[in-house]
């Protein structure tokens, strides 16, 4: 038997640092504490909806692009190495973040998690 979905909103929740984590389809699936009062959504908003709610309009292909690249490669050149990055916030207006990313994979899913940090 398949291994069951590990409890990422569980996880998430024990972090300090605004984190979001969605799966290989962008859909989120962790939104902690820490996110909601630094993007002003609440996690019931956005869990189950897709990342692009939270990315500019502007980078939303080059995200797409991202991901299928790293699915297909298996690596990445954002995973792992922090940057700054412009973040939509509830009210339509950007906030800039130093982003942290991770990834793993459960039951052959792959997920990506995201650690935001006011820049």
């Amino acid at each position: 038997p398949a291994a069951p979905p590990p409890d990422l909103a569980g996880f998430a929740e024990m972090l300090l640092d605004a984190t979001v984590v969605a799966d290989q389809a962008g859909t989120i699936v962790a939104f902690n504490t820490a996110a909601e009062e630094l993007l002003d959504f609440s996690a019931a908003e956005v869990i189950g909806g897709p990342l692009d709610v939270l990315i500019p309009p502007t980078y939303r292909r080059h995200h797409r692009g991202f991901i299928q690249r790293y699915l297909q490669s298996g690596s990445g050149r954002l995973i792992g190495h922090p940057r700054r990055f412009p973040i939509a916030r509830k009210d339509g207006g950007l906030i800039h973040v130093k982003i942290q990313l991770g990834g793993m994979v459960s039951s052959g899913v792959h997920y990506f998690s995201a650690c935001l940090l006011p820049a």
